[in-house]
């Protein structure tokens, strides 16, 4: 019986490819076989296996690879984006390490394989469709945008991969976009533009052809330069989708390979990210704050803006009186954002920067004990592997209710908060380490959170707020008026202390 169910489902599949007009074509002729007839549904027993990537899909309807998308191996694989999108075999060869030997274009569709949330033109796998099909809704959006050229920029891709991503979080109960699906994204962006389009752009006619038809289009021509080519001298910066100038070549070892490519992984997800936020237009004082999914204070992080445990300092680089990605900043750098924002006396921030490298980002910060300690006001303690960058929101609402009537947290609400956090760390947390150090660092923030960023003594629950969990400087905040000095610092540090011990 089994071997009779085997010949049968055999011959009926033998029989649709003989009556089908792709048994016929010549390599390099169009037929797109129908969707009665295809699917990449993992599994399917469809007589034609398509995945989610309208360009391999082309190449099967095309007959690069082949037509029924079945027992596809490596090589072929290899060769036929090789030969057509001129895609360097190093790179080839990293593309199909993480796919059988030999397998079927429908495996491709197995979630979070190759296929990811959050796709320029695809629907997310929580819903349950197909995932060869396209989404036409946001096919359709991603061409919409083009400007009277007809053309799509690296800008406007870009754009559009933050917008997914934004939806996809906002929308997907189920969304997985991390770090992969990130990447994963970010490469595709990147080849619509470098091996589909003309390396900075592609036009709508080319990627309707691509994306909707499956077609490589009549008049498309291979790159010349071979695209993502580890081992070359002349590796394309359009692997970025947003080309910089000052990414013009890099050179690579053959040995380097790896770490290379991966280097330039991070490179483009960063690079695109980045450009594709609003904040690279906005002015000094401007507030933007990146989303937690592009933003990351675990210390050596690759996410395109890196942030601190400090709310003070993210709020500097909110407004871009620090560099906006958090990257690059300098002693001098901190010191003039901290005096001109803050007004910090000289002696404090020459005391607070001896203590980090010339030249830092703010995930360095995050490095437990060095800034970053247990018992904070408003941040969960290292020990439970949180990012340092977020703020504990239930930690801060409770320091936000302890305000009395006139909605104002002072000296002797902040000690007493104080006193309590080192109390839960030493009680809850096995690891705890609240020294020396790690209280002096505590109440000097403290110090910090009522002199620097409220009005001497207090701080309004609004205003801390604001710093806290926004990390945005309140419209009606007020530079203080006197300086803060390295003695009213410390002076208001051990009043603190004081007060926490009654």
């Amino acid at each position: 019986m089994v071997s009779f169910i085997h010949s049968a489902v055999a011959a009926a599949v033998a029989t649709t490819i003989a009556a089908s007009p792709a048994v016929a074509l010549e390599e390099g002729e169009y037929f797109r076989p129908s969707n009665g007839e295809t699917s990449g549904i993992n599994g399917t027993t469809a007589v034609y296996r398509r995945s989610p990537c309208p360009a391999l899909n082309a190449l099967a309807n095309h007959g690069y690879l082949p037509r029924d998308g079945q027992n596809i191996t490596h090589d072929m694989l290899i060769t036929a984006i090789k030969d057509v999108y001129n895609v360097g075999n190093d790179v080839g060869e990293l593309l199909v390490a993480d796919i059988p030997t030999t397998s079927s274009l429908d495996n491709l569709g197995i979630h979070n394989l190759i296929e990811h949330d959050a796709s320029l033109v695809h629907t997310d796998a929580y819903y349950g469709y197909d995932p060869m099909l396209v989404n036409e809704t946001l096919a359709e959006d991603l061409f919409a945008r083009a400007g009277y050229d007809g053309l799509l920029t690296n800008t406007i891709v870009a754009e559009t991969r933050r917008d997914r991503g934004n939806t996809c979080n906002a929308e997907n109960p189920e969304c997985t976009y991390g770090v992969k699906a990130q990447t994963l994204a970010f490469l595709e962006a990147s080849a619509l533009l470098t091996s589909l389009g003309t390396g900075d752009n592609i036009s709508v006619e080319h990627a309707h052809s691509f994306i909707i038809n499956e077609k490589i289009p009549d008049d498309y021509t291979t790159p010349d330069l071979s695209v993502l080519q580890l081992s070359s001298g002349n590796a394309l910066p359009s692997f970025a989708s947003i080309k910089f100038d000052w990414y013009n070549k890099f050179t690579v070892s053959p040995s380097a390979a790896m770490v290379s490519f991966i280097q330039s992984v991070v490179v483009a997800v960063a690079a695109v990210v980045f450009v594709a936020s609003p904040s690279a237009a906005l002015s000094e004082g401007e507030y933007f704050r990146p989303s937690n999914d592009e933003t990351s204070g675990i210390y050596g992080t690759s996410a395109a803006y890196r942030r601190s445990p400090c709310p003070a300092l993210n709020t500097l680089a909110n407004h871009g009186y620090l560099p906006r990605d958090g990257h690059n900043i300098t002693h001098d750098m901190l010191r003039t954002a901290l005096m001109n924002v803050y007004n910090l006396g000289s002696g404090v921030v020459d005391i607070l920067v001896a203590n980090v490298p010339d030249t830092i980002t703010l995930d360095y910060l995050g490095l437990h004990n060095i800034i970053e300690h247990d018992a904070s006001l408003a941040h969960t303690d290292a020990y439970y592997g949180h990012d340092p960058m977020i703020a504990n929101e239930t930690l801060a609402e409770g320091l936000f209710a302890r305000a009395g009537d006139d909605g104002v947290l002072t000296n002797r609400i902040v000690a007493a908060t104080r006193k309590e956090r080192g109390k839960m760390c030493n009680a809850e947390n096995p690891e705890c380490t609240y020294g020396v150090k790690a209280q002096t660092l505590a109440f000097l923030e403290a110090s910090v959170l009522l002199m620097a960023l409220g009005t001497g003594n207090t701080i309004s629950v609004e205003h801390a707020r604001s710093f806290i969990m926004n990390e945005k400087i309140p419209d009606d905040y007020t530079t203080p008026k006197s300086t803060i000095s390295v003695v009213s610092l410390l002076a208001r540090a051990a009043t603190l202390k004081a007060m926490s011990l009654v």
